[in-house]
């Protein structure tokens, strides 16, 4: 049948059913002409059915082929007969289908000579709509979905086009969708990248129920053998899926490699999809290196010297700046392509409500077996019919707790579960809770059955880590409950997300605990360094008492982040190892002692262009390695692009450091060289992480109410009216802190103030030192209706000291800022905005600036504070000055009037009086 002419295909056999299938068959073909620049369709059919019926299709569009002469086609079903039957009662027949009982492989067909990837045209804009209506159709056809969602449609036409494009759409906003009809729309095979299994065998079970059968998830299960596995990977070599789903690591394997480069000659990686691709920031710097290594090793999955690679489709429920920037960099996408990022308008989530619960013991199950006693009785139901699992109308839930193990782990949350609710609880979680069970395949049994228990409505509660639940679908989830604070703002909108995927009401309960805000702040100090940080948290996590959601989140903070002092001793030994090793050939290292960390030193030289490409071969524990030849100037400019990219405020001073090293020995010189890439990741990524669970713990600690919760939430998630203003200075390689007040100056009210304070708390987790995104931070705060004095002045502290560190700020610089803010300050009183908090935390900060050590670089900070306070007539603010140098401000006071000095003597009695 060849596209362009009439056909007319016969059917013997079977129903009027037929006809519509191959109907519905030509006007998909008919679709892809509107998709691909492709004659693909007939321009007329008749379908002949066994009683001499004839439906006629016309194809009213098709401008091309050629209208003369038919191409004849024969379809015979025969129901009653096998595989075995003679067919010579059919010898007409180009087609006879028969049920076939055996388990038959399917192989792919080797590709046609030519392209070996067909991205789809270019459309103006007249010509969209007939694409849209035309992948419409796909939908409706393949899915049963009447339109696309927001964002699904750009997405699925940016993965037809080979655009490399980041999708951020909200937890159920159909993203899965947007992959799996682009695989099927585009020649070859679809990989899909997952981080945990429980998502892969999700996807496989949910592309089957749309009866997409030829899908596989490749991984390792402890009750299958060796031969299983491999099995597996034999018939995607030859073609035998359309989707695979693999872990990053799998990526790393040898052998896998091989049978994907087999797999190339046959049938391309069609598109390579991220899943869940936040991932790459959040675990690829902690305890999965694998993820860092995705771009390089998915670009190398070429069916031809001349392809570029799959395209890259990465997908997430949302992403912070930090997150995104790491996704962006990591991933290479193209930074001048607006159209390689695609978001919502709004990341609001209307029908699930929020609700915040503190407990100032750190002990978090009181709180919660009352929530769980509350839930039932807000809603006028019995506790008993509540939790009962009554199918698809079940109200499940899941408590998401912080660790496997300890006091507030699954296995004891899960018993006081059980002695507060009348119905089973379920559990789930990576590694086994209970010691007797290890981790093998028993654990893997028990969990994917409890998974599969609560996912079928057979139990209605689950208690889980964070191991369960991204990505699953699972629309009947009527509340979630975390047993202490996510790591970050985004990891608690993801999760809180898994609730209300059906669009109906949902409840979000977060319970905080926290021991005393004191200790929080000074543990979550943005000056201290890691080191400073460690000693802080080993002497508050002494007592078994101390716990609290600080203290476990820094916990696992410090265990990704070992110390610069670790790292550089770990890669100067590596560089060791391979410098006078000949580049191109492949270099065999053991895992070592430390496996994770040297396939850090590995991942750090490969950013410097020193490391070309590498594998993992987890049966002889080997790190197979190739380099580039040695080129230190090369390796420097790699070096400050990475800077440029992450803080281009520090490319001056970053490239002042690399300058002087000298490169008469290789190994010296590179070992410098990374040494400050390891000092410069920390910087950004260490402090950005830790940045994140500051304002994970603020937000839970200062929201109040569903509408608190939801305003915080949207702040961070949306881009609003400064969004571009930030973006655009933060690329500046020269900081102009002045530049940076226009955003606080054009604030009329504290709604304003909070939309600034979101994309603020958004940029400093991913540029977490910016003098500029600090002091704007800090302002705003001062102007919000939940005004919190500590986060205000220790962030415009913060951007005072490293302004003059790290970007060459100069002391007349920020004064000249200084002068401006108090002006700012009094000028407020024209609006809602309180002018006295902003003047008196201006004060304070510069006080606490000049504390830092009487042989630091900032007593200039109390000289500005001093000239420009003493001259205020907010009580506070005088207040703060008196008590902290009361006599350098003697001198000062000679040049106020009598009735000044009256006045400000007056006060330091007043606050004599109240000290006594």
């Amino acid at each position: 049948l060849r596209p362009g002419r009439r056909w007319s295909i016969r059917i013997r056999g079977a129903d009027l059913t037929a006809a519509s299938g191959v109907v519905d068959l030509l006007n998909m073909l008919q679709a892809l002409e509107a998709v691909y620049d492709i004659c693909a369709s007939p321009t007329h059919c008749s379908i002949d059915l066994n009683d001499g019926e004839v439906v006629d299709w016309p194809n009213n569009d098709s401008q091309t082929g050629n209208n003369q002469g038919y191409d004849n086609f024969t379809i015979v079903e025969e129901t009653r007969k096998g595989p075995f039957h003679t067919t010579l009662d059919n010898n007409d027949a180009d087609c006879i289908i028969r049920s076939v009982y055996l388990p038959v492989d399917l192989v792919a067909s080797p590709k046609p000579p030519g392209k070996a990837r067909y991205p789809a045209k270019k459309h103006s804009d007249q010509e969209d709509s007939r694409v849209c209506q035309s992948l419409r159709l796909f939908l409706q056809h393949i899915y049963r979905k009447r339109e696309f969602r927001e964002g699904q449609y750009k997405a699925l036409l940016n993965a037809l086009r080979h655009i490399d494009t980041i999708v951020l759409l909200p937890t159920g906003g159909g993203k899965s969708i947007i992959y799996q009809l682009a695989g099927l729309l585009m020649p070859g095979i679809t990989l899909v990248i997952d981080p945990l299994v429980s998502l892969m065998e999700d996807q496989v079970e949910g592309l089957q129920f749309y009866g997409i059968d030829r899908t596989e998830a490749i991984y390792y299960r402890s009750d299958w053998s060796r031969l299983v596995t491999e099995h597996k990977i034999s018939l995607m070599e030859k073609g035998r899926y359309h989707f695979v789903f693999v872990s990053p690591e799998r990526l790393q394997s040898p052998g896998f490699r091989r049978a994907i480069e087999s797999m190339s000659m046959n049938n391309p990686i069609n598109l390579a999809v991220i899943d869940e691709a936040h991932c790459i920031s959040e675990w690829g710097h902690d305890f999965r290196p694998a993820y860092l290594s995705l771009t390089n090793s998915l670009r190398n999955f070429r069916s031809s010297d001349t392809d570029t690679g799959p395209p890259l489709l990465a997908l997430t429920g949302t992403a912070s700046r930090a997150v995104l920037r790491d996704m962006i960099n990591d991933l290479e996408i193209d930074k001048n392509n607006s159209d390689a990022l695609v978001r919502p308008e709004s990341f609001d989530r209307k029908e699930i409500k929020f609700k915040i619960i503190r407990s100032t013991s750190g002990d978090l199950i009181p709180k919660l077996k009352e929530e769980l006693r509350r839930l039932p009785s807000d809603r006028g139901i019995p506790i008993s019919e509540y939790y009962k699992p009554r199918g698809r109308k079940t109200n499940s839930g899941i408590i998401f707790v912080p660790t496997v193990r300890g006091k507030n782990g699954i296995e004891n949350i899960v018993h006081e579960v059980n002695r507060t609710i009348p119905v089973e609880t379920t559990i789930f979680s990576g590694k086994s809770p209970y010691k007797q069970l290890g981790n093998g395949s028993e654990w893997d049994q028990i969990k994917r059955s409890n998974a599969s228990k609560f996912k079928q409505n057979v139990i209605s509660v689950l208690v889980a880590t964070k191991a369960y639940g991204m990505g699953i679908d699972k629309p009947n989830i009527r509340y979630t409950i975390h047993c202490g604070v996510p790591n970050s703002i985004e990891q608690y909108y993801q999760e809180a997300g898994r609730a209300g995927r059906d669009q109906k009401e949902a409840l979000s309960t977060l319970i905080l605990g926290e021991i005393s805000e004191a200790r929080s702040n000074t543990l979550l100090n943005p000056d201290l360094d890691i080191e400073e940080l460690r000693k802080l948290h080993e002497n508050a996590s002494r007592s078994y008492a101390a716990g609290d959601d600080i203290t476990r989140a820094l916990f696992f903070h410090l265990s990704g982040f070992q110390g610069i002092s670790i790292e550089v001793e770990n890669i100067k030994e590596f560089i060791g190892l391979i410098i006078d090793e000949p580049p191109i050939i492949p270099i065999c290292l053991p895992f070592g002692m430390n496996k994770k960390l040297r396939e850090k030193s590995i991942y750090r030289l490969y950013k410097l262009g020193f490391v070309k490409d590498y594998t993992v071969d987890s049966g002889s524990k080997k790190f197979q390695i190739i380099t580039h030849k040695f080129d230190f100037q090369k390796f420097k400019d790699r070096f400050l692009d990475y800077v440029r990219s992450v803080a281009p405020g520090k490319v001056g001073a970053s490239r002042r450091k690399i300058d002087g090293i000298e490169t008469a020995n290789h190994r010296d010189a590179l070992s410098k060289l990374a040494e400050a890439f390891i000092e410069f990741t920390y910087d950004e990524i260490e402090r950005a992480r830790r940045r994140a669970i500051q304002e994970s713990i603020l937000l839970a600690r200062q929201s109040n109410t569903d509408s608190d919760v939801r305003t915080r939430l949207l702040d961070y998630l949306q881009e609003g009216v400064g969004y571009e203003k930030i973006s655009e200075l933060i690329l500046c390689e020269q900081v102009d802190l002045l530049a940076w007040l226009e955003l606080t100056e054009k604030i009329g009210n504290p709604i304003e103030a909070g939309e600034i304070r979101g994309l603020c708390i958004r940029a400093l987790e991913s540029s977490p030192d910016h003098p500029g995104l600090l002091l704007t931070r800090g302002i705003v705060e001062t102007m919000t209706s939940d005004y919190y004095w500590s986060v205000a002045s220790t962030n415009i502290a913060h951007a005072v000291t490293v302004g003059v560190d790290k970007y060459d700020i100069t002391p007349d610089h920020i004064e000249k800022t200084f002068q401006r803010l108090f002006q700012q300050a009094h000028e407020s009183t024209a609006s809602d905005i309180e002018g006295g908090q902003l003047e008196a935390t201006l004060t304070m900060a510069l006080l606490d600036v000049a504390r830092r050590g009487e042989e630091s670089n900032y007593q200039f900070a109390e000289d500005i504070a001093i000239r420009l306070s003493s001259h205020s007539n907010n009580l506070e603010t005088l207040v703060i000055l008196n008590w902290h140098c009361l006599d350098r401000l003697s001198g000062h006071l000679q040049n106020f009037s009598n009735t000044r000095v009256r006045d400000f003597s007056n006060i330091h009695d007043t606050y004599n009086l109240c000290i006594e």
